[in-house]
């Protein structure tokens, strides 16, 4: 004789059996993919210049905290910052700004040579950076823009140096973006850094580091 039906078994066999059919037409969703960008600074056709006076080494690149991650960073109000998970920077943000530095100083042609830091007993003079900006201002929408900064400590480390003061030079650029895109966004704030790097070799040109006197009171060698 085969055993009566219990009704809880029964509704629960039920359910099981709906809850996998469920689960078998269920539409998958494609995981999330994220995007990577580089820091491209854009440097025009035709402005390299011989080259200057001095070699030069970027010492060491350090980057504000609330820049320092992967992720494309936007500002959506006062003190409110936001990293993206999903759009981020190729490599830390530290190496990109220490290698775009360095190029774009090299073919400025504003010191004979930028060496490698592995050649500071080498160097002249030493360069030290701060990346103390680098983000997407949304907080107006009407008016989004790239923001990038900088500050940038030169050292004098020639014998006749007089002094070995370091003087703090400090650099801001804003770039307006067409829309909030990631991809603009990182575009935008390539264009910033650029801007950046201009003023740099600008101040740097104007007033160069090889140009303070000597111990002796005479030109420097």
């Amino acid at each position: 004789m085969n055993p009566p039906w219990n009704p809880a078994t029964l509704w629960l066999g039920l359910a099981l059996a709906l809850l996998l059919a469920g689960c078998s037409v269920a539409p998958q969703r494609d995981a999330p993919v994220k995007s990577s960008y580089l820091l491209e600074p854009h440097r025009p056709a035709g402005a390299e210049q011989g080259p200057g006076t001095g070699q030069a080494v970027i010492a060491g690149v350090r980057v504000a905290p609330a820049f320092s991650g992967r992720g494309l960073v936007r500002r959506l109000g006062q003190g409110r910052y936001r990293s993206d998970f999903y759009h981020e920077w190729f490599t830390p943000v530290r190496d990109q700004v220490d290698t775009a530095t360095g190029d774009w100083l090299r073919r400025g042609g504003v010191f004979a040579a930028v060496l490698p830091r592995s050649l500071l007993r080498q160097a002249d003079f030493r360069l030290d950076l701060v990346v103390t900006d680098l983000y997407g201002d949304f907080a107006d929408p009407a008016r989004p823009e790239a923001v990038a900064g900088l500050q940038v400590f030169v050292g004098d480390l020639r014998p006749c140096a007089r002094e070995r003061a370091v003087r703090p030079l400090e650099f801001k650029a804003r770039v307006p973006l067409e829309d909030d895109r990631a991809r603009t966004l990182a575009a935008g704030l390539s264009r910033a850094l650029g801007r950046v790097l201009t003023h740099l070799e600008t101040r740097l040109r104007d007033d160069h580091p090889a140009q303070a006197p000597c111990l002796d009171g005479g030109p420097r060698p």
